[in-house]
């Protein structure tokens, strides 16, 4: 609070009425007058007229520098061919066992340059000790399998050509028939009765390798096999295919077409097959799944008939788990039903009563089924894989005796379906 005095006097008024003095004093609050700030309108004069020159003097003397370059000799390469071990072109494995048993494995390549590689191959699997039967006697039950081979590899920058040339013989003695009256004239068990099989197959291939899909990539391939069996009864196999491969929004997409032709020879000339089959891939990889999802459509056409079927393929990974990785599959298929197919699944199989009973032209089956399970390692030392798998067949291959209604049991089979 301020207060302010106002003191007034008038000579006037002295002079007008002496022996009058007066004294007045006014006396009131300050108010303060409070405005809004305002911008003076005109620019500072900010003309700096201060100049700093400084003189600096320099010179520069260079001063020489003398190197010396001398090119020492190089000391040839010291190698002891002691401890020389190159990688050599030839391989064998050979095992016996007991019961007598063999086996053997032997590769011979030739490699002329790093763009092309030839060799040879030889495998051989064989056991040859007799078995009881269920009568108690023993017989002769030899089973060998023996395959050779020949290949070449010849690369054209991305693309590689692959040749591959095989025979296989297979050869099995008939044993473990029931024969109460000693006639062995029909199952040759005691006369060293003996099934034989051979397949000679060509295969050719030219393409990428589909082991990166970060360009287009393609594959085409042919394949011819001849087949024999029992009484010259057999088949012939062509094929062909085409592999396409390439990036789908970031992810690979692959797709197979191929045709296979299958014509009975000998006794079973009336069989035939066709399957045209076209098979769609689709993988998608994440950080912590993967999934693989296509189908099969398949044109099948044999003497019997000819139809048409879609079968759907998935398959789940889930990687996020050290260690532990479930997964699960469903699957789905064409089974192959000709007598080379089912001669791998039960080499006692008959031929000439195999074809008058139909087994010969058996349909293929197909089968839908669906697995999962679990696999990892412990500690990095262990590995498993947990599985469980449950599967449905369509035309479903099996064997029966061929003389089950007869006491004199056969060591043949025919295959039959279901």
């Amino acid at each position: 609070m301020f207060l302010t005095a106002v003191s007034v006097s008038s000579a006037y008024l002295a002079n007008a009425q002496e022996g009058i003095d007066r004294h007045v004093e006014v006396v009131r609050e300050y108010v303060p007058d409070v405005r809004a700030a305002r911008k003076i309108d005109f620019e500072p004069n900010m003309v700096d007229t201060v100049k700093l020159m400084p003189e600096i003097n320099y010179s520069i003397r260079p001063t020489p520098w003398v190197g010396k370059f001398e090119a020492k000799p190089i000391n040839p390469i010291k190698i002891s061919t002691a401890k020389y071990d190159p990688e050599r072109p030839f391989y064998m494995r050979i095992g016996l066992g007991a019961p007598f048993q063999s086996l053997a494995d032997v590769y011979a390549t030739a490699t002329t340059s790093r763009d092309l590689a030839m060799g040879v191959y030889l495998n051989h699997t064989g056991r040859w000790a007799d078995i009881r039967n269920d009568i108690g006697d023993k017989e002769k039950a030899m089973a060998t399998r023996n395959l050779a081979g020949a290949y070449l590899e010849k690369s054209f920058g991305r693309k590689l050509l692959s040749v591959n040339l095989r025979e296989e013989y297979r050869s099995y003695n008939v044993f473990g028939a029931f024969v109460p009256n000693g006639d062995y004239s029909l199952t040759n068990s005691a006369a060293n009765g003996t099934l034989s099989y051979n397949d000679l197959s060509l295969r050719l291939s030219f393409g990428d390798s589909f082991h990166s899909l970060e360009k287009f990539s393609y594959r085409i391939g042919a394949s011819f096999s001849t087949f024999s069996g029992m009484d010259k009864d057999g088949q012939n196999d062509m094929g062909a295919y085409v592999d396409l491969g390439f990036r789908l929004l970031g992810k690979d997409f692959t797709v197979r077409t191929s045709f296979d032709a299958i014509n009975g020879t000998g006794g079973a000339s009336q069989y035939t097959d066709r399957r045209f089959v076209i098979s769609p891939r689709y993988e998608l990889n994440f950080d912590k799944f993967d999934i693989l999802l296509g189908f099969d459509f398949t044109h099948n056409a044999t003497w019997l008939a000819s139809d048409s079927y879609f079968f759907p393929q998935v398959k789940f990974l889930y990687k996020a788990l050290s260690g532990f990785m479930p997964y699960a599959e469903f699957h789905s298929g064409l089974n192959d039903g000709s007598y080379k197919a089912l001669s791998y699944t039960n080499p006692y199989i008959m031929t000439n009563p195999y074809m008058a009973r139909g087994g010969a032209y058996l349909p293929n089956a197909r089968n839908f089924g669906v697995k999962a399970g679990f696999f990892g390692s412990l500690w990095e030392v262990v590995t498993y894989d947990l599985v469980g798998t449950y599967v449905k067949w369509r035309d479903y291959s099996y064997f029966e005796n061929y003389d089950r209604f007869s006491m004199d049991q056969s060591s043949y089979f025919l295959p039959m379906s279901c």
